[in-house]
């Protein structure tokens, strides 16, 4: 065969070989709950004060935002011992707030915290505060054409501190803060959230600590559906809720599509929404026994009703490497 031909052969081999090879690979983490240190464990109540927000900020109310995803990640992580301290109900708290007759700005003084904690009922007090800049300088750019172009940077810094009502004094252990800095015409929403989301979930962690002790190799099905594609892309680049929406559409198009079920169960599973990752499996299996889709169903079987699913970080998978405790797919 003329050598440049049987080139062209290898090389139309090749394509085809990378289109069948299915979608991406993802790793998942199991967290399994560590029981709360002692200090925790002897508190009865607690209560989650609305943050004080200070700087460049629009109407949104980043303070009781935080304390709501503060309150149900504790709720949810706390709910998995016995006994564990129950949490003051918001409006307890706001009650607490106008008998004290405190504005939003002196909570973030320990003694005020200390104060409304008290009148609570509670053993022990979260506060905190949400710092916000946005800068925006401007310059004249000659090309393509003479224009003014905006850069825009915005940082958020959120403080979360737990103090004793008892002995009036923070408890350093339970403290925590979290800067993020994005620029390039990002706005200031997606950074107070990010911020937030970052901060309940370190902070909490010095209440309810979490360890990953596994992580398995999952791969996602490949194919031609433009939904199934754009899903393994967000999947790709981390965004399991996207790539759910996605694989949900493959599935409501084509509900013959094996792939698309079992690829929505794999989202379903990073998500940590394990009733509908079974279903969606199983679903999957009905239509068509493969090893991928068998060796996701074992996963679910081995976590247990403790463990909660997650995509690791790359550390994470190198951590679970050198354990011996990263499982890969068949």
């Amino acid at each position: 065969m003329n050598p440049a031909i049987r080139l062209m052969v290898v090389m139309c081999g090749a394509l085809v070989c990378g289109a069948g090879c299915g979608g991406p690979k993802l790793y998942l983490a199991v967290e399994r709950q560590v029981e709360p240190p002692a200090d925790i464990r002897a508190l009865k109540a607690i209560a989650v004060l609305p943050a004080y927000q200070t700087g460049a900020t629009t109407v949104n109310d980043y303070g009781v935002e935080l304390r709501n995803q503060l309150r149900s990640w504790l709720s949810d992580r706390l709910g998995g011992f016995q006994p564990h301290p129950d949490l003051s109900t918001p409006e307890g708290v706001d009650d607490a707030i106008k008998q004290g007759k405190f504005n939003r700005s002196d909570l973030v003084k320990r003694e005020n915290a200390t104060a409304v904690g008290q009148l609570a009922g509670a053993d022990a007090c979260i506060y905190g505060q949400i710092n916000l800049m946005v800068n925006e300088t401007t310059s004249w750019v000659s090309y393509p054409v003479p224009h003014q172009q905006i850069h825009r940077r915005v940082s958020a810094s959120v403080t979360l501190s737990m103090v004793n009502v008892a002995t009036g004094n923070d408890m350093p252990q339970h403290t925590k803060t979290v800067s993020v800095d994005q620029g390039w015409l990002r706005d200031e929403v997606t950074t107070v959230k990010k911020a937030i989301g970052k901060c309940v979930r370190e902070f909490g962690e010095t209440i309810v600590p979490c360890s990953v002790r596994d992580v398995y190799e999952v791969k996602l099905a490949g194919g031609e559906d433009k939904n199934l594609k754009d899903g393994n892309t967000y999947a790709k680049g981390c965004n399991l809720e996207a790539a759910a929406g996605q694989y949900e559409a493959a599935a409501k198009a084509n509900p013959n599509s094996h792939g698309a079920h079992y690829n929505l169960a794999v989202a379903k599973l990073f998500l940590n929404d394990r009733a509908e990752a079974e279903s969606s499996l199983n679903t999957a299996l009905g239509l068509k026994v493969d090893d991928k889709y068998v060796w996701v169903l074992s996963i679910l079987k081995q976590v247990g009703p403790d463990g909660r699913l997650r995509k690791a970080t790359q550390q994470e998978v190198e951590d679970a490497k050198t354990r011996g405790t990263l499982y890969k797919a068949p």
